[in-house]
């Protein structure tokens, strides 16, 4: 897109993101980390880490990761 200002190209991209609340990110994770095993406290601070990190930009460490966090609990990798 020759000579759009690259807000404007940004904008477009951004059109594809599905975009998910904090809170409602926050309580998917806590829920699925009390199914697989965590107590409610330690679910409520991995659910907080993991949201905020989306939030913040972290695909690394926030919703991107998430999933392999998951597996790698289930496969008692991590505890």
């Amino acid at each position: 897109m020759p000579g759009l200002p690259i807000y404007l190209h940004h904008k477009k991209v951004m059109d594809n993101t599905t975009r998910v609340r904090h809170d409602v990110m926050r309580q998917k994770f806590d829920k699925i980390l009390v199914q697989c095993g965590f107590s409610v406290s330690r679910a409520a601070e991995i659910a907080e880490t993991f949201a905020e990190n989306s939030l913040e930009g972290v695909p690394s460490h926030g919703l991107n990761r998430f999933p392999d966090f998951i597996k790698l609990c289930l496969e008692e990798i991590i505890d």
